[in-house]
């Protein structure tokens, strides 16, 4: 069939557009897809800076944006690093194969990460490239890197979505973390220069890379382990130690009374979700692996004093904020992915799909993580009440899940092995209620949290929460317009699954950079999936190629096309819709308190 290039003129409000194809009226404005919520008005601004679908320099920026990281350039730009979470196979829609047509410049297809250069002070965009050029991959049969991948001679050849497990394609890569620059440096040891971690979010068999940005060269990261990742975290300035945090977004689990360990298969013995905890040592020469304490460690995991999963923990601890012991056994991060998800299990403490993770700015000795589940009630025993709580519905009829916000305090973070102890801060059960939460992260003053939504298809408007962690309030920052994900509003409705991802607070940076204003700043995305549903019923989208493309077409208004050819060279480009932001907080103080 033959590709029309996408034929589309960008309205007045498309920042640095270059755009080709025949010339076509103007549709609309571009949409915004998020802004600031009406209750926030007198305490932050947030502005778009970025499109799926704009063009830059001849390169189309890509949708389905995740984790993120920044760091400043010498010439006074900023790069930001942005994951685009692409899946390798799409389950829903089976024509839907668009994330395997295009290679990416690391030699495979699926998920990537784009560089922005930006202006700091206007956020105007002036480069869009791949920020990964290769790929050095783990041979776990040899233990050594080479130019292809090589996977643990146990692992299944695809995983249970049907995409391949340990091939040259990138399979979702979600939430991610840029240790800054300094970060994993110790005297003479260590890496100086920034490095971005980031991990698949598919089967059990998902990988954990790391980008040195400056160079465009990632490596895997084998003891990280094998999981469904949504983040891999870095403790920055930890001496000589290197510390890493690792979240699971699997399976909720099983419940703790419905299948024992002795009666269990392998595939059951294998679910459930936990928290990770590398540790290694920092060395004075070999690759940035080498050098930052990547290469030499031990994989733990979790574990929660006489406690198996959430719904025990939630059964046995009612009362918010009480504190319980927790330890890290190790696991064989060498084993294949079934093998090191069945011992953690067996070792740890499963959770409620465990999402991001946040370290105290002001005290690196408390971590926050958020589970988007409260978790799975155990069979044939009463859910606790704080779990009914989480996943009662709101007043709209819309299914709901407010998962839960913990604390770990350690007495010596760089000595994990020291003690720590843990606490549920939210149960999901405060007001406003919260919607299976997902990424989040600290101001510079170590007092307030940032918590974004994943409400999944659900007519629930998904937001940015903000947490005061003295006062220990809520208050909702943001939300998605109801103009473009309402089904209440069809003549504009382009879909009711959208999610708010990837916060990550620049304001020292920018401070650094003289262009901060006043308060904090944070970036952040919104992915906007197109449409699997007929409006209103559960009938799928008619599943051809131009029906699919049709969707994604509908969430760019503003941009005209020529015809079916061109939604689908459109579609290609970006896979899905996605938009970035600035979101400047002046006064905590004016947010609204619950």
């Amino acid at each position: 069939m033959k590709k029309n290039s996408v034929a589309i003129i960008a309205s007045v409000a498309s920042l640095g557009l270059v755009i080709t194809g025949s010339p076509m009226a103007v549709a609309a404005d571009k949409p915004i897809y998020m802004t600031v919520h009406s209750t926030a008005t007198g305490a932050a601004t947030m502005t778009p800076w970025a499109t799926a679908g704009d063009v830059v320099g001849g390169k189309t920026i890509a949708g389905v944006p995740d984790g993120m990281g920044a760091y400043a350039n010498k010439d006074g730009t900023i790069s930001v690093l942005s994951n685009h979470e692409i899946a390798l196979t799409n389950t829903t829609l089976t024509s839907d194969d668009f994330s395997v047509r295009t290679t990416r410049a690391f030699g495979g297809t699926g998920a990537f990460v784009t560089k922005f250069t930006v202006k700091p002070s206007t956020m105007q965009v002036t480069k869009v490239e791949e920020a990964i050029k290769k790929i050095n991959w783990y041979n776990y049969e040899n233990g050594k890197y080479q130019s292809t991948p090589q996977g643990p001679a146990a692992a299944p050849d695809i995983d249970s979505y049907n995409a391949l497990n340990h091939s040259e394609n990138l399979n979702r890569l979600c939430s991610a973390y840029l240790a800054p620059a300094g970060a994993l440096v110790s005297g003479k040891k260590g890496w100086k220069t920034p490095l971005f971690f980031t991990g698949e979010e598919g089967g059990d068999e998902s990988r954990v890379f790391v980008l040195d940005p400056l160079t465009s060269v990632a490596y895997q990261a084998p003891r990280l382990g094998l999981a469904a990742w949504e983040n891999a975290v870095v403790v920055s300035n930890t001496g000589d130690d290197t510390v890493v945090f690792g979240t699971e977004d699997g399976e909720d689990g099983i419940g703790s009374a419905s299948v024992s360990p002795a009666t269990a298969s392998s595939a059951d013995l294998a679910k459930g979700s936990q928290v990770f905890l590398y540790r290694g040592t920092k060395t004075s020469t070999g690759t940035f692996m080498d050098r930052a304490g990547l290469n030499n460690g031990y994989l733990s995991v979790m574990k929660i004093a006489g406690v198996v999963d959430e719904t025990q923990f939630r059964t046995l601890y009612p009362i918010k904020a009480t504190k319980v012991a927790v330890t890290f056994p190790e696991i064989n991060w060498a084993a294949d992915g079934e093998t090191q998800n069945i011992q953690a299990r067996l070792k740890g403490t499963s959770l409620g799909s465990p999402e991001d993770l946040a370290v105290n700015p002001e005290n690196k000795n408390e971590v926050y993580f958020v589970t988007k589940s409260s978790g799975v009630p155990t069979t044939g025993v009463s859910a606790p009440a704080s779990q009914t709580a989480s996943k009662k519905a709101d007043a709209s009829a819309n299914a709901r899940d407010g998962g839960g916000l913990w604390k770990l305090t350690f007495e010596n973070i760089a000595r994990p092995q020291d003690g720590a102890t843990i606490e549920l801060v939210l149960d999901g059960s405060e007001t406003p209620n919260l919607y299976m939460v997902d990424n989040i992260d600290f101001d510079s003053t170590g007092r307030y949290i940032m918590i974004q939504e994943d409400a999944g298809r659900n007519n629930h408007l998904s937001r940015v929460v903000a947490y005061d962690t003295v006062l220990r309030k809520l208050a909702v920052v943001a939300q998605f317009v109801n103009t473009y994900f309402d089904p209440a509003i069809p003549a504009t409705y382009m879909t009711n699954d959208e999610e708010s991802s990837g916060i990550i607070n620049v304001t020292k940076l920018l401070f650094d950079l003289s262009t901060s204003d006043l308060g904090e700043t944070f970036l952040l995305n919104a992915q906007v999936h197109p449409a699997s549903r007929v409006l209103g019923g559960t009938t799928l989208i008619v599943n051809a190629e131009n029906a699919i493309a049709k969707e994604t077409a509908k969430l760019r208004p503003d941009l005209t096309f020529a015809d079916s050819d061109a939604e689908i060279a459109f579609k290609t480009k970006v896979i899905e819709g996605g938009q970035y932001y600035k979101l400047n907080i002046t006064d905590w103080s004016k947010l609204i308190w619950q």
